[in-house]
């Protein structure tokens, strides 16, 4: 047994097995090799150890072990390898066992004749099947049993190529054999092997017995499996493979023969061993041996042939198969075919195919008949592409096939040059510590190169860079290959060995002065063979270098060495030239030396330009200086020279150190060369000669320029430029230039001529008044300038100077001056001269912000243009800096600030004599910031704001002076947007409403963050009218909603483009004329007359052609309602429209059968509203059956135009249907249901404790609905209509209960509005109207189809008033009339005016509390917000109430008084009988007198009312449990009346508040002990209501000190309410 056994994850030795009595096995520690181990057994009795070849401390990485057993039966041992420098220890656990058994092991039992002998190896097991490690040199008996023949023989391992295991070796030289042996075939048969052990103590083991069967190796060719084209002809043939050659066979013979399996698919020609390819298909060919016995059961050699379409062609290529190819190579290019799949197809040679070769980089040395192969050498660089098509095929017939479908390929390929390597040797000195690095440089090959070194000891190189590192002494070469082909590869030789010389190598010795003159230093050694060799690189050498004359070189220490170019060195040294002179340099090489001369000079100069542009004939004196001095060492060899590439152009004279040119009469160019150095001498080889070009180009100037040239004053500057400004009294120089180019120099610019001293010149003026011209001859150091005066003569004026030439003279012959026309014809020019007065600053003071950064300016107007002052002057508290430009006479002087303070600038013009002016100057800082802006902005727009720097005389700080200031704008909130125009400009943008402070800051000098104050700017939503569009009828009024816009509003002006139909309030309402028509409506909101925000809406007077009857359901469940309103044809013409005319219109509305339907009231049964204005009635379905409604509307007499065609009556009808609600008849029971829309919740709640009921909708097969909450008691309806059940189960101890409720999931039909009224204190007749001053509560339901009310909606409302608070109730009802009970309607609403109500909505626009505020008549209308066409509208007409008939059971009752003593009154009503609010103010109680006690009472609670307040309370409230006083009229249920500390008194009313006086300011009251109960006189009793109200202090009633005390409070009245106390508290 073997088992891998590791210790420290690194080292292992083997578990092995051995047997017998004396056996040897050898352990080995695998990892590391070459290990110091101490070996031990833990049974030396059954297993010894002894260490193989031990050194001298006794330890290896190899032992023997020995099995010393004397029992036959297992026994087991460890043994141990111990490493004791690394503390390692590893085991192997060895097992000494009995073999029971033999098996001979082989790797194939056929062999071949003549081939390869094979093993035959035995193993051996124990009992238990385990395999022994290895049989060792224990001898075995092997023996052949053959039939026919002896086709096997046994071959020693001595006699055969391959080495024998341990201890075969020995037991062959004893004549024995092992336990491996070599079996070899030597003709075909077949035989017997056995084995069995030699020793007679083995003979209980039995021995082992293999077949073995010798046949020939016959191969078919081809062997593989093949894929060929249709019509393909394939040659087959066989071959004997022998152990070191193959035999052809002929066929067929008479042992061999072919066969094919399928011959449909292909014949196969025996004579010639031929097959065609006649179908596609797959068939087998099969070499048949007739010496081959069937019974062995071997399948003869075959091959499959498919005959398949070919698909593509495939190119390939030798050398490694890579299509990057290297010029100068010779390749072997193949042309393959595949089919669909990607297999390789056999290509034959009946095949035809057509191949494209590039010759152009291709030279074919051979190539196939059938165009598929080709051998090639590649002969130019570059990418190129191989094309291939598969075209005919010839058939066995030999007639030529076409390949119908297009077969073809493409390879493209890369032709490089062969690569070579730059250097191709490197010689390094060798250097312990400092390695050297060069980088090789590669050409050639694809440009994507790999190095490798073949010694990295000696030299390493980076693989990708070619950077090669040296290392140890010895030689070695780098190659690199091609990335993309790795077999394209170069080689350098890489030396690295020890210096042995040191000189200088062929070396500039001359510099100039402040150059650097860099020395070459060659390093010599010798290599392997002797040779002196130079080092390519030594820099990390450790030389010495020193200067004799350090005055005229130095050694720059710092400078980078480098590698010299060409071979001249392997180092250099750079020296500096200091002066000019000749030293020497020295380098030291340990003991070796050398020495060089060297030598420094001043540069070569010349006083003229480069490029000389002269007139014809001109002269032009140049002298030069410097070059290089005359070599120390050979001085004949030094030299200057002066010469003319064109002696005909230009003529040049040398004298000393300077030369004269001078140009011909024809135009031209030529060049002009100084040279001045040493010739090559063998101790100076490498020479400098200095050299100097002047263009001499001698042309004719294009143009004359005639300038003024000022005179230089004493202690000032020169005047810099020409200037054409002189002052009007002053004499001035004028001066005459010429301008051109060049004649070969068409491109360039033109210039200034260098000299035109050859120009005969001729100068004059008009205005001789004015000034006179003196002729001045020409300088011959300045003949680029004609020169003249002008002499003005006091007057101011312009003057125009001309200039003309025609001719001119030769001055190169200086015998005699000729004279020539000048070839371009004459040249003139005019000069117009101001003669101007002295220059004047713009501004003559200016102010600085005292920052580093800040510039100021002043513009100098006037003068010459050409100014200059002393900075000295005013550098304690500001910089200048002046820029001039005297082309546009303007300058200017820019000012940086230095400190806080005042100063003057003197400024003096350079080119008018005595010109000068002073400019004062102050550096100040910030004192505040300014902001300018409205304060507000429409969202969505923006509006402009302005910042104000001041300083501390408020003066405005320059623009540029702010950009220093670090000034900031921020915003206080996100509700604007700040978009920079420029530092001190923004424009403000409204992004939310709200209101933003705006706050500006900068830094000032010192660093102080100054902070404007703030500005605060609200952003309103834009103006918004509503609606969009109105109609009414004549003499009619509708309000506008007004939304958005600045808060708090502003006046809004409305303007109207037609206002003959029209008019509008300021409020919006709008009042329409008799005139029909359509008109704009614009409201505006403006800031200082600018509007910042305004809206349109269209208005439309119309006249009626008709009504017609609305209804919200034509059939009605029985005990539901149905609401029916009128109005116009047009869908437009509601009753808003007519709603608010002032000559209402009367509708009379009509039932067929009052039984089926009647009349209710929607503002309760108290109310019942007369004809004029009824647009909509209210009616409650009894009975079934059907009715039909009836509606007759009629113009009032006064109005105009309500109705076209002088119409006065239209009616229209419409019939409704009341049908029974569903019911069980038997039993008689009506089930209800709940009735929702989709996605809407409703909270379920039951008359049980709601801890033991359940809700369910696990009845439902479709999730209609829902259980969600907490507690799972909200119900929630989905996005499909339908029904579903509601299942209420009840579980309790006593008994338990279930129930299940219908759900209905329908759309809204119709929304109601019905009216809650309050207890009103009136009369039991009915009103025609709602008291003015009352509050109502208006409800909105939704309804089905069937007038059936929803009882959860998600519908979202909209609603407006037409004009008391009253409730209004919404109801959402279906097709039935039956109300919801839960909806997700969207409700709107308005009035169709605003200013005679006002309006709290509540229960998400359910119900709406209306406070009548005014008499008059307001339209209130809801809708649905996703379907305005579901709406409801309702009238409100509002009255103050009638005087009362008659007053009974009035009483009166006294007033506990605790306050002054005055005469006061209070009204109370009786309990039983309801009165009008006028009566209820109109009774009187009479109080008790007050007395003197009551008089100091007031007085002491006046100065001690906190104290007393309390106390007060706390003695009234016990004073009321025994008092048993009420107020009031006494019924059957007692109570405990108030009392009030100060007598009040009603004082009228003020719209919904009551007024009333007191003569005591303080006023408290205790509150009653229990509930005023009120029963009245109804059947059913009233729950009990305890009303308050507050009292609001309104200050004295004229303001004078003798005046009650004025109190408001917002009293509330309800129509049948048991209240009569109020509790009135301050």
């Amino acid at each position: 047994m073997c088992s891998e056994h590791k210790v420290f994850g690194t080292q292992c030795v083997q578990n092995t097995t051995v047997f017998g009595t004396l056996f040897q096995y050898q352990l080995e520690v695998s990892h590391p090799e070459g290990g110091c181990f101490n070996w031990r057994s833990t049974r030396p009795g059954v297993v010894t150890v002894e260490p193989i070849n031990p050194n001298s401390r006794g330890c290896s990485d190899k032992a023997i072990i020995t099995s010393k057993s004397k029992h036959p039966e297992e026994q087991t041992a460890v043994i141990f390898a111990e490493e004791p420098a690394s503390g390692v220890t590893l085991s192997c656990g060895v097992t000494v066992d009995v073999m029971t058994s033999i098996e001979i092991t082989t790797t194939t039992k056929v062999l071949f004749v003549d081939a390869a002998p094979a093993r035959m190896i035995v193993e051996a097991f124990n009992k238990e099947g385990d395999r022994f490690s290895s049989l060792g040199d224990i001898p075995f008996d092997w023996h052949f049993t053959f039939g026919e023949g002896r086709p096997l023989r046994i071959v020693p391992f001595g006699q055969s190529k391959y080495d024998a295991p341990s201890g075969i070796e020995e037991l062959e030289r004893e004549k024995k054999k092992g336990f491996v042996v070599l079996v070899e075939g030597i003709h075909t048969g077949d035989a017997q092997l056995t084995a069995k052990f030699l020793d007679p103590e083995f003979a209980n083991i039995e021995g082992n017995t293999i077949e073995l069967l010798v046949i020939a190796n016959v191969l078919l060719v081809p062997s593989n499996d093949l894929y060929v084209p249709l019509h393909s002809i394939i040659q087959y043939g066989a071959v004997i493979v022998k152990q070191d050659s193959t035999q052809p066979i002929s066929l067929p013979s008479a042992e061999y023969s072919l066969q094919l399996s399928n011959t449909s698919i292909c014949s196969l020609d025996q004579k010639t061993s031929k097959v065609y390819a006649m179908a596609l298909g797959t068939t087998e060919i099969t070499l048949i041996d007739s010496n081959m016995k069937t019974k062995h059961g071997l399948k003869p050699q075959s091959s499959r042939i498919s005959v398949v379409e070919p698909d593509a062609i495939q190119f390939s290529i030798d050398r490694g198969g890579l299509w990057y190819l290297q010029k100068g190579l010779d390749y072997r290019i193949n042309v393959k075919l595949t089919d669909m799949l990607g297999n390789i197809m056999f290509i034959p040679d009946n095949a035809k195919f057509e191949t494209q070769i590039p010759t152009a980089y291709f030279e074919v040395l051979e190539s196939s008949k059938n165009g598929t192969y080709f051998y090639v050498k590649a002969k130019k660089s570059g990418k190129t592409i191989l094309k291939s098509k598969f075209v005919s095929i010839l058939d066995q017939r030999g007639y030529e096939q076409r390949i119908k479908t297009s077969v073809d390929g493409e390879q493209e390929l890369q032709i490089s040059d062969p690569i070579t390597v730059d250097p191709p040797q490197l010689v390094f000195p060798y250097h312990q510590k400092e390695r050297y690095q060069y980088p090789l440089k590669a050409f050639g090959g694809t440009g994507l190169y790999q190095w490798s070194s073949s010694d990295r000891s000696i030299a390493m190189v980076e693989e990708s860079r070619g950077i090669v590192h040296s290392g140890e002494l010895g030689e070695t070469s780098v190659e690199v290959n091609d990335v993309y082909n790795p077999a394209h590869t170069a080689q350098s030789k890489v030396l690295v060995i020890e210096p042995t010389q040191v000189h200088f190598g062929p070396t500039p010795v001359e510099a100039e002065i402040g150059t650097e003159l860099v020395v070459n230093v060659q390093l010599m050694g010798r290599d392997s063979r002797g040779n002196l060799v130079p080092f390519t690189d030594c820099r990390h050498v450790n030389f010495r270098y020193a200067v004799d004359d350090l005055s005229i070189f130095t050694v720059n220490t710092a400078a980078q060495q480098r590698i010299p170019e060409e071979n001249r060195g392997c180092t250099t040294v750079t020296l500096k030239a200091v002066s000019s002179g000749d030293t020497k340099v020295k380098v030291w090489f340990g003991s070796q030396t050398a020495v060089l001369d060297i030598s420094a000079y001043p540069p070569l100069k010349l006083t003229a330009s480069s490029d000389l542009l002269m007139m014809l004939g001109a002269g032009k004196s140049v002298s030069f200086e410097g070059g290089p001095r005359p070599w120390l060492l050979d001085s004949s060899g030094y030299f200057n020279d002066i010469k003319s590439n064109d002696n005909k152009q230009t003529s040049v004279n040398l004298q000393g150190n300077s030369f004269n040119v001078y140009c011909s009469e024809n135009s031209g160019e030529a060049t002009v060369v100084v040279a001045v150095g040493n010739r090559k001498s063998t101790t100076n080889s490498l020479p400098a000669v200095a050299r100097s070009k002047i263009r001499i180009c001698c042309s004719v100037p294009t143009r004359l320029s005639l300038t003024t040239k000022p005179k230089s004053s004493q202690n000032l500057p020169p005047c810099p430029a020409f200037a054409h400004s002189i002052h009007f009294n002053i004499p001035s120089l004028l001066e005459l230039s010429g301008f051109g180019k060049c004649s070969n120099d068409q491109e360039t610019e033109e210039r200034i001529f260098d000299s035109i001293s050859s120009l005969n010149v001729d100068f004059s003026t008009v205005q001789k008044k004015l000034l006179n011209i003196e002729s001045i001859p020409v300088e011959a150091t300045e003949p680029s300038k004609i020169p003249s005066r002008a002499v003005p003569k006091g007057l101011p004026g312009t003057v125009d100077i001309d200039a003309k030439t025609h001719d001119f003279f030769t001055l190169g012959n200086t015998q005699s001056k000729k004279h020539h026309k000048i070839p371009t014809g004459e040249l003139s020019t005019r000069l117009s001269l101001n003669l101007v007065d002295f220059a004047k600053a713009d501004p003559d003071t200016i102010v600085l912000w005292n920052e580093k950064n800040v510039r100021g300016k002043v513009i100098v107007n006037g003068g010459s243009g050409h100014f200059w002052f002393d900075n000295d002057e005013i550098r304690q508290v500001v910089q200048a800096t002046l820029h001039s430009h005297p082309k546009d006479s303007i300058a200017h002087i820019e000012l940086a600030p230095i400190t806080q303070g005042l100063t003057k600038l003197t400024l003096y013009d350079l080119c008018i004599d005595g010109n000068k002016l002073q400019i004062g100057i102050k550096v100040t800082d910030i004192n505040r910031i300014n902001i300018k802006a409205t304060d507000m902005v429409e969202l969505g727009t923006q509006i402009p704001l302005k910042i104000f720097v001041l300083d501390v005389e408020n003066q405005p700080f320059p623009l540029e002076d702010v950009k220093l200031m670090n000034l900031a704008l921020s915003s206080s909130s996100e509700f604007v947007k700040l978009q920079k125009t420029d530092l001190l400009n923004y424009e403000v943008r409204g992004l939310k409403v709200g209101t933003s402070v705006i706050t500006a800051s900068a830094r000032s000098s010192t660093g102080k963050i100054i902070k404007s104050a703030p500005h605060q700017i609200q952003v309103f939503e834009p103006l918004s009218l509503e609606p969009r569009v109105v109609t009414l009828i004549p003499e009619s009024v509708f309000q506008l909603q007004i939304l958005g816009g600045p808060q708090s509003l502003p006046s809004l002006k409305f303007s109207l483009n037609n206002t003959a139909v029209a008019k509008v309030a300021d409020n919006g309402l709008i009042t329409s004329t008799t005139t029909l028509g359509y008109s704009s409506i614009t409201a505006a909101v403006t800031n200082r007359d600018v509007p910042i925000t305004k809206d349109t809406v269209v208005l439309k007077v119309v006249s009626m052609t008709g009504v017609k009857i609305l209804v919200t359901t034509t059939t009605v469940q029985e005990g539901e309602i149905v609401f029916a309103r009128v109005q116009g044809v047009a869908d437009d013409e509601t009753p808003f429209s007519f709603g608010g005319a002032e000559y209402p219109l009367n509708v009379t509305w009509k039932l067929s059968a009052e039984d089926v339907l009647n009349f209710t009231s929607p503002l309760t049964e108290l109310v019942e509203e007369p004809i004029p204005n009824r647009f909509g009635v209210q009616l409650l379905a009894n009975r079934g059956g059907r009715v039909t409604l009836h509606a007759t509307v009629t113009v009032h007499p006064k109005s105009k135009k309500h109705f076209q065609s002088k119409a006065t009556e239209f009616s229209d009808s419409i019939q409704i249907t009341v049908e029974p609600s569903l019911k069980l008849t038997h039993p008689e029971i009506l089930p209800k249901s709940i009735l929702m829309t989709t996605d809407t919740s409703l909270d379920l709640s039951v008359n049980r404790p709601q801890k033991n009921v359940v809700y369910s909708t696990e009845l439902n097969k479709t999730p209609l609905i829902w259980l969600t909450g907490e507690n799972k008691e909200t119900l929630q309806s989905g996005n499909q209509e339908g029904n579903a059940a509601l299942k209420i189960s009840y579980i309790s101890t006593a008994h338990n209960e279930t129930t299940v409720v219908p759900v209905e999931i329908i759309p809204v039909n119709s929304i109601h509005l019905s009216a809650d009224l309050p207890a009103l204190p009136i009369s039991t007749r009915n009103l025609e109207f709602l008291p003015q001053g009352i509050w109502i509560r208006l409800v909105v339901t939704f309804r089905d189809g069937r007038g059936r009310p929803f009882h959860a909606t998600n519908t979202q409302l909209r609603y407006r008033p037409h004009r008391i608070w009253i409730r209004l109730v919404v109801t959402f009802r279906d097709g039935r009339g039956r109300p919801f009970h839960a909806t997700n309607t969207q409700l709107r609403y308005r009035p169709h005016r605003f200013d005679l109500t006002e309006i709290i909505a509540g229960d998400s626009n359910r119900t709406f509390s209306v406070h009548l505020k005014q008499a008059g008549e307001t339209v209130f209308k809801v809708w649905d917000a996703s379907d305005p066409r579901k709406s409801a509208f309702i009238r409100l007409p509002v009255a103050e109430l009638p005087p009362p008939e008659d007053v009974e059971n009035v009483t009166e009752t006294a007033i506990k008084e605790c306050a002054k003593p005055e005469t006061t009154k209070i009204f109370v009503v009786d309990q039983d009988r309801a009165i009008t609010s006028r009566e209820y103010f109109e009774f009187e109680t009479k109080p008790t007198k007050p007395t003197g006690f009551f008089d100091s009472l007031a007085n002491f609670f006046d100065k001690y009312q906190q104290l007393i307040l309390a106390l007060l309370v706390v003695c009234l409230s016990a004073i009321l449990l025994f008092s048993g006083f009420r107020l009031g009229l006494l019924t059957a249920n007692q109570t405990r009346p108030p009392t009030y500390m100060s007598p009040i008194q009603q004082d009228g009313m003020e719209g919904s508040f009551g007024y009333w006086r007191t003569l005591s300011k303080p006023l408290v009251t205790s509150t009653p002990i229990e509930p005023i109960t009120r029963t009245p006189g109804r059947k059913s009793p009233r729950k009990n209501i305890e009303e308050q109200s507050s009292l609001n202090f309104s200050g004295r009633s004229s303001g004078s000190s003798g005046e009650p005390f004025l109190w408001s409070t917002q009293d509330s009245f309800k129509a049948g309410s048991p209240v009569v106390n109020r509790l009135y508290r301050s």
